[in-house]
């Protein structure tokens, strides 16, 4: 049996507004029954934004990566003023100061490609750890928070050199953290078998393209106007956005999976005995404890 909620249950600490209203009948009140926008829980436009604006920091920080550290960080007797840039010179090779220019500029882009490389690498490996660590230990809402934060500060760091490398890492870390979970969000708020999950993850994606099509034109503006500072502080001010967003709408995104539980939302299809909803709701574990029935976790 499904199990209800009254009016002041809250969800991970939120409040879940608007569920309980009462809605008139017809089949005119059905999307406002069911919480929807255009034909899917308005959370998952919630989502779609913050993704829009962590897509959009992600790909203007890289629009500049390589031209920052083949212009600035590694210029002639400043790259090893970096914090690690020793290290990675000593197995990918350093640049000669010494040399002439040519020589020594296709030094400095060789070792600026490795580090990118390098970094990419972490980039799509870290969100293996992520999404290990949102299942078993804290679940998708605090380690999505935890990844925008980490790319925030990571961001803020590139544009200070000695740090430049740690805000490499703090990135990726981030990513990891953040990106694996908030595609699970998305995905707990429809049924398994809801015919609307795939258009979904289109108008996801969506949000995701947006962010990287102008991502790059902006960024690229701001280094050729005031400078590469510039372009690296619209990432992490990107990033801001993206938790503002997150944290200031969290509870749309709550009353849709409560809609969704009750059968609200829809699909026709209440939170169903042994029906996975990915653990957004009551202790934010992502390995199914959150379920609306008797006997499970909420």
């Amino acid at each position: 049996a499904v199990r209800f909620f009254p009016a002041d249950t809250t969800f991970d600490g939120f409040a879940s507004r608007g569920a309980d209203t009462e809605v008139g009948g017809g089949v005119g009140c059905l999307e406002a029954r069911a919480g929807n926008l255009w034909g899917h829980p308005r959370g998952l436009y919630v989502l779609c934004a913050t993704e829009l604006w962590e897509r959009y920091s992600y790909y203007a920080m890289r629009a500049l990566l390589i031209l920052f550290m083949k212009d600035v960080l590694l210029a002639r007797g400043r790259w090893t003023e970096v914090v690690g840039m020793k290290t990675l010179a000593g197995i990918y090779g350093a640049p000669d100061d010494a040399a002439d220019d040519e020589t020594r500029e296709k030094q400095v882009l060789a070792l600026a490609s490795r580090v990118y490389g390098l970094y990419t690498a972490f980039v799509y490996l870290t969100p293996i750890f992520g999404g290990y660590l949102a299942d078993r230990c804290f679940g998708t809402h605090v380690m999505i928070i935890a990844g925008a934060v980490l790319m925030g500060c990571g961001h803020g760091f590139l544009a200070l050199h000695p740090a430049f490398l740690m805000g490499m890492g703090l990135i990726a870390l981030g990513n990891g953290c953040f990106k694996p979970n908030i595609s699970t969000r998305v995905g707990s708020l429809y049924a398994v078998k809801d015919t609307r999950r795939d258009a979904a993850f289109s108008i996801f994606y969506c949000g995701i393209n947006l962010g990287a099509m102008f991502a790059p034109l902006i960024a690229g503006s701001l280094r050729v106007a005031v400078g590469f500072e510039a372009g690296f502080t619209s990432a992490s001010a990107g990033m801001m956005v993206c938790i503002a967003t997150y944290l200031g709408f969290q509870w749309v995104i709550r009353d849709s999976l409560k809609r969704r539980l009750l059968g609200w939302d829809g699909s026709g299809r209440a939170g169903a005995e042994g029906e996975d909803v990915d653990g957004d709701i009551s202790n934010g574990n992502s390995g199914g404890v959150g379920r609306g029935v008797d006997g499970d976790g909420v």
